[in-house]
């Protein structure tokens, strides 16, 4: 019987979960999801509706327990799962904790959380010391002990190359529509703007320059289509009132919604006409659904060059999968 341990935090990486227990073959599984604060309801609607057993971890952990995990890295004895799927290769800390978990021989795969991959294939994003002593731990408890942990499933395998990894396609059989009908609205995909991990900071761009970019792209489209209905709909991770208030000023709809973007869509059964929104993942998923819908990618240019340049390879993949780039 083939078991796997898996770990994820994301709507989309417990879409990619799914899918990889079918890909893998796997049997048995022990599932930990991790409560970033925002969007955990939206996770467990998804795992429920699928009858899927899970267990709710912490995002943050006390200091003493990074202490342990370190420590506990190197414990070869109690590993008993063929697989150890990893919603995000960036969750080093609960990487590190779970690998005595996997058997000599066995095999860790990354899934997909966002785009972050093509940043990781094209070697842009920066590692902090203690990441890459924690990688270079793990890396030699995996020679040691036989591990395999050069494995993704990525929706993006067509994309990158890494030739140092073996790159399996997910074709995200659960984004499966029985028609490609279109309606005459238009979707504003929200990204979360501040906060741990948000555009602003991330990109260094200044919040209020980033909301008067926003409200002339939704004044914009508002002129341009006036027999549409715009909606936008928020980033899980953003609790910003700012966005809120350009939408009821320029009476655009603003909906929240209680699974991801994807399952929504697929709720409905009917694509819109138009989908925007600022370098978000869902960009590329929605593709993939609705062929027909016509797609824009907007990047602002901040101050962190490799910020940009993040955002710039992934506007180069999304440019050959007929998304269109905005840029501002």
């Amino acid at each position: 019987m083939t078991d796997a341990l898996i770990c994820i935090g994301s709507p989309l990486q417990a879409i990619c979960a799914v899918e990889a227990i079918r890909e893998y073959r796997i049997e048995k599984y022990k599932l930990f999801v991790i409560d970033d604060g925002t969007r955990l309801n939206q996770i467990k609607r998804f795992l429920d509706d699928k009858g899927m057993e899970y267990s709710v971890i912490p995002f943050h952990v006390p200091s003493w327990k990074n202490i342990l995990r370190m420590v506990g890295c190197f414990n070869p004895f109690r590993g008993k799962y063929d697989y150890l799927l990893m919603g995000d290769y960036r969750l080093t800390g609960y990487r590190m904790e779970y690998l005595p978990s996997v058997k000599n021989g066995g095999k860790i795969v990354y899934l997909d959380d966002g785009s972050y991959i093509v940043s990781w294939a094209k070697g842009v994003i920066e590692e902090k010391g203690i990441t890459k002593l924690r990688n270079k731990m793990m890396e030699t408890v995996c020679k040691f002990r036989g591990i395999s942990h050069n494995n993704i499933f990525t929706m993006f395998a067509k994309d990158i190359q890494m030739p140092d990894y073996n790159i399996k396609e997910n074709h995200l059989t659960q984004l499966q529509m029985s028609e490609d009908t279109i309606s005459n609205d238009i979707y504003f995909i929200g990204t979360n703007p501040l906060g741990e991990g948000g555009y602003c900071p991330f990109m260094e761009i200044d919040f209020s320059y980033y909301l008067s970019v926003l409200e002339n792209l939704l004044s914009k489209l508002q002129r341009c289509n006036p027999h549409s209905r715009i909606i936008y709909i928020p980033h899980g991770r953003d609790v910003s009132e700012e966005t809120k208030d350009i939408c009821e000023r320029l009476n655009i709809t603003y909906m929240k919604i209680p699974t991801c973007v994807e399952l929504f869509v697929l709720s409905l059964g009917c694509c819109p006409k138009e989908i925007w929104g600022f370098g978000s993942t869902a960009l590329y998923t929605l593709r993939r659904l609705c062929g027909r819908t016509r797609i824009y990618n907007v990047i602002i240019k901040g101050a962190n060059s490799n910020a940009f340049e993040q955002y710039r390879e992934i506007a180069a993949i999304y440019s050959h999968n007929n998304m269109e780039n905005v840029w501002m």
